[in-house]
């Protein structure tokens, strides 16, 4: 992955979303990392502060949402959502899911979703991606 040359704020809601992207990302003072925690009240106000601190050229969430392209496209900054199906985490378990299901194999991988980040990231500046779903191979959509 190439280092990003404006700041970078990536969000995400929960630390084992983070991990892998924090293992691939380059070391880099311009990427600042955010968990969010989950639900829209804890977002907005870790998001507010993260732009209080610093203006991010680009605003990249796991999960968070296409309305902030509109308010901050306007001050330069893009914003992408991205939206996958369901991840082999610690979060996919519960809720009727065991670690022994024979499905949880085909979910996508925390990897997955690193890769789709560190594309986003890569693409000029003229380009903006605001929503991306992705999906394994073997998931209905």
């Amino acid at each position: 992955m190439t280092e990003p040359t404006a700041p970078v704020l990536v969000c995400f809601a929960l630390p084992g979303e983070a991990r892998p992207f924090r293992r691939l990302a380059p070391k880099s003072s311009a990427i600042r990392v955010i968990v969010t925690g989950m639900g829209r009240r804890n977002t907005e106000r870790a998001l507010a502060a993260a732009l209080r601190e610093s203006k991010p050229a680009f605003v990249l969430t796991c999960g968070l949402a296409g309305g902030l392209d509109r308010e901050l496209r306007e001050k330069g900054i893009r914003v992408t959502a991205i939206a996958p199906a369901g991840t082999a985490t610690e979060f996919a378990i519960g809720a009727g899911r065991t670690e022994d299901m024979p499905e949880l194999h085909t979910y996508l991988r925390p990897e997955d979703i690193a890769f789709a980040i560190r594309t986003v990231l890569e693409q000029p500046r003229r380009l903006r991606t605001q929503f991306w779903s992705i999906w394994s191979m073997a998931q209905e959509s």
